[in-house]
């Protein structure tokens, strides 16, 4: 008797139907169905406090891949720390999964991954060094070059943000341990540390043992050590104090309310590039005001006193001109200017982005190892606090005048 297999050809319809469903739908799916393959997350931290809010409180999906027939698993494409959480959870805890169909190469997979795991829970930059890396071999086996630009096109990241990470691929292993440690996540003291590293190993060391104590280590001191271990010669000091014109400098006053030029001697002033002269400057305005000294006979030539004021000499009675003040420095002028006058310009250093902008000299933190930025973001104008070691100054200038 022939059997009626109607019913089953039915039922094979049923689930071609339920398969293409499940095509951008919510799933709940056991973790024990789904398959990990490599992923660009190595370390993954705060497991049980992610594992205690997904009990709580809904869940973002995983994303996976349709179902495969061979294995009855579905493949994750972005989500192991979510899927980790559940695995944790158990007491048969179902994770929200939405199957996506797109087929990718494999290098747009990893690039898929990098860009949403940088988005989540920051990347430590080993793991995104190893994923750039991996990015790369798979970039050349579907017949790409696998270059720089193309590297940060896939990622939507700067090319020197990928050059930068991927210097950090072949550490040594004392270095990567203070990242897995996060001991620090700095990329640039990574890098500068691992450059010591081939130039002086016992100073690399020292630096270590340094980076793991109370006290730290900067990435101004890392760049610093690796300047000396280039052999870059120390700053030289000047012989004698730097050539300052008269015309240009405003005028400042001293302790007794004489105005002086800076670094210049005047009648009862101070050179204050020099100790012991402002020592002597200061003896003989003691010596005048209490009647038992006498002024200089011969001023120096820089100076024209003019009639005593009322309580104190000016030195310079003609103001600099605009000319004059606009006139730009030589390399060894110096320039006394008032402390609002001032402007710094600073580089921004943080793993998400580097800009420059202004270091706000008029405003403290109750923290003294952050200061405030002002920067254009886009169009508009932000301050924040960030880390000194992240500030790294570029220029110091006067304010340009109005006049």
């Amino acid at each position: 008797m022939a059997r009626d297999l109607t019913r089953l050809k039915g039922l094979s319809s049923v689930n071609a139907l339920t398969e293409g469903a499940q095509q951008g739908t919510v799933l709940e799916l056991d973790p024990s169905q789904i398959r990990v393959e490599k992923q660009v997350r190595k370390k993954f931290r705060n497991i049980e406090e992610l594992a205690r809010s997904m009990k709580e409180e809904q869940q973002s999906p995983i994303i996976v891949s349709p179902l495969d027939k061979n294995t009855n698993t579905y493949l994750l494409q972005k989500g192991e720390r979510r899927l980790r959480a559940a695995m944790l959870i158990g007491e048969g805890f179902k994770i929200k999964a939405i199957v996506d169909p797109t087929i990718r190469t494999k290098s747009k997979s990893t690039a898929s991954q990098l860009a949403e795991n940088i988005q989540r829970e920051p990347l430590t930059p080993i793991e995104v060094a190893i994923a750039l890396v991996d990015l790369r071999e798979q970039m050349k086996e579907e017949g790409k070059k696998g270059t720089g630009r193309e590297l940060a096109d896939y990622c939507n990241k700067p090319e020197s943000w990928v050059s930068k990470h991927l210097a950090l691929a072949d550490l040594p292993d004392e270095l990567a341990a203070l990242i897995d440690d996060e001991i620090t996540s700095d990329s640039e003291l990574i890098q500068s540390l691992a450059k010591i590293c081939e130039l002086k190993p016992d100073l690399y060391l020292q630096l270590i043992d340094q980076a793991r104590s109370e006290g730290g280590l900067s990435r101004s001191e890392a760049r610093d050590h690796l300047k000396a271990a280039k052999g870059a010669p120390a700053p030289k000091q000047p012989s004698e104090p730097p050539h300052v014109t008269s015309q240009m400098n405003p005028l400042t006053k001293d302790q007794s309310g004489t105005e002086v030029e800076a670094g210049g001697v005047g009648q009862g002033g101070i050179e204050t590039s020099d100790p012991q002269a402002q020592q002597s400057g200061e003896d003989n305005l003691a010596k005048e005001q209490n009647g038992g000294g006498s002024l200089p006979k011969t001023p120096p030539p820089a100076t024209t006193p003019s009639e005593p004021g009322a309580g104190h000499t000016e030195l310079n009675p003609t103001p600099p001109t605009a000319r004059q003040q606009a006139k730009k420095l030589g390399k060894s002028e110096v320039r006394e200017i008032p402390a609002d006058q001032m402007v710094m310009q600073v580089r921004v250093c943080t793993d998400k982005k580097h800009f420059t902008g202004e270091l706000l000299l008029n405003v403290v933190c109750g923290n003294p190892n952050k200061g405030m930025v002002s920067y254009l973001d886009g169009s508009k104008q932000q301050k924040g606090l960030f880390d000194l070691d992240q500030i790294e100054i570029i220029t110091i200038a006067q304010l340009a005048s109005g006049d």
